[in-house]
């Protein structure tokens, strides 16, 4: 479970503000985003990533031991909370169903999303009615 923030804290970061909060470059934030590993959202023209999704993010990556090296024991399920967890699985459960497995980008699965909809017969029951007789 995420810690408590102050309520002047935002619910969302625009890109250089997630690069300054999470100490890491725009550019690592834009390679993140493209490679699925940290969830980016679109309100209106801005890309916006929510204190939830870099949380969950930082927690994801290795821990290290006093000498530098990642941590044996530690994975990142471990640092997840029950309920943390259960979402999690939830999540990917519904990803592989959804895409078979194959991880994609936040953005290729709005499209993917948006394209199975506009697919869709406009009136499934005259489909199914012709499967009747």
């Amino acid at each position: 479970m995420a810690l408590p923030h102050p309520k002047d804290e935002p619910l969302a970061y625009s890109i250089e503000q997630a690069a300054i909060v999470m100490g890491i470059s725009k550019s690592s934030i834009y390679t993140l985003i493209d490679e699925g590993k940290l969830v980016a959202r679109k309100f209106g023209r801005r890309t916006v990533i929510t204190r939830f999704d870099a949380e969950v993010f930082l927690q994801s990556l290795p821990t290290v031991s006093a000498s530098g090296a990642p941590a044996q024991s530690d994975t990142a399920a471990a640092k997840l909370s029950p309920l943390d967890q259960m979402i999690a699985d939830q999540v990917e459960a519904d990803r592989a169903a959804i895409y078979g497995g194959k991880l994609q980008s936040p953005l290729a699965e709005v499209e993917a999303l948006s394209m199975t909809s506009r697919h869709r017969p406009a009136n499934s029951n005259a489909s199914d009615a012709g499967a009747d007789q």
